[in-house]
């Protein structure tokens, strides 16, 4: 953590720059384009709204969005479109947007959260059903796709022997599946790596459409998302333990907030 970063600006437009120095030069390039929360787009801010937070809410949302808009993207693609999708981590900000985009396509969405977190995510209107962990005895053998965003080989095991396929998402590394999954024997198993397919769908639209439409997509879920995200703001780096610390140990109040460290003094330029 640090109150200041040294970057070297690259292909620097309207809405986005990229992060030129070399010792990030390995990095898949997804990593290292940064974006300002406030750039008007073709048809206005991503999220259209001028309400006082809709900054801070387009940095916590803009980053775990790129996840749910590929995974859309890649599940669109799989002529599949009459199979359910059972998420897991269903109260997390990345499946809240991939369940708002997979709903807005007449996909059956299924959520998987803790017991804790059932009544709020359940309370959103983004999924069909909601179920807590305790109970994923009670899906059906029905054929559908299983994402895995909380990357639970467990949970995997329970459930996604009776789907039709397995994507586990999140993965940091292009590598890191590569060994396989032995608790996943006998299924179709997917390593979803979010770098790849951005760079797949830059060369087939060009960067700037999959930006339009990524920006369009995100609109809609930010403005959904105004209805229920509350971004708690704290100031300095005295901050960063307490809300490591919360966050680690699970007793951070509600899947409804988010937290944003402005490690600068606070002020707003």
């Amino acid at each position: 953590m640090a109150t200041e970063v040294i970057l070297r600006p690259e292909r620097a437009g309207r809405a986005t720059f990229t992060e030129g120095s070399a010792h990030r030069s390995g990095l898949a390039s997804a990593y290292n384009v940064y974006a300002w929360a406030d750039t008007a787009t073709p048809g206005g801010t991503p999220a259209d709204t001028t309400s006082p937070g809709a900054d801070d809410a387009l940095v916590v949302l803009r980053p775990v969005f790129w996840l749910s808009f590929t995974l859309d993207d890649y599940l669109s693609r799989q002529g599949r479109h009459e199979r359910a999708v059972i998420v897991t981590s269903a109260s997390s900000k990345a499946a809240m947007g991939l369940a708002y985009l997979l709903t807005g396509r007449g996909v059956t969405v299924i959520g998987l959260t803790s017991a804790s977190h059932r009544p709020f995510t359940a309370g959103l209107s983004l999924y069909d059903q909601v179920i807590s962990y305790d109970h994923v005895e009670d899906l059906a053998g029905s054929g559908a796709v299983l994402v895995d965003l909380a990357g639970n080989a467990a949970l995997r095991h329970r459930i996604g022997r009776r789907q039709a396929q397995t994507v586990i998402a999140g993965l940091t590394s292009p590598h890191a599946g590569s060994r396989g999954h032995p608790e996943d024997d006998g299924q179709q198993t997917v390593d979803f790596f979010v770098p790849d397919l951005i760079r797949a769908r830059a060369r087939e639209w060009g960067w700037p459409v999959l930006e339009q439409r990524f920006q369009a997509a995100l609109g809609g879920f930010a403005r959904h998302a105004a209805s229920w995200l509350t971004v708690v703001r704290h100031s300095g780096l005295g901050a960063v333990d307490d809300v490591y610390q919360a966050v680690l140990n699970n007793t951070v109040s509600s899947p409804a907030e988010a937290q944003l460290i402005d490690l600068t003094d606070g002020s707003r330029g």
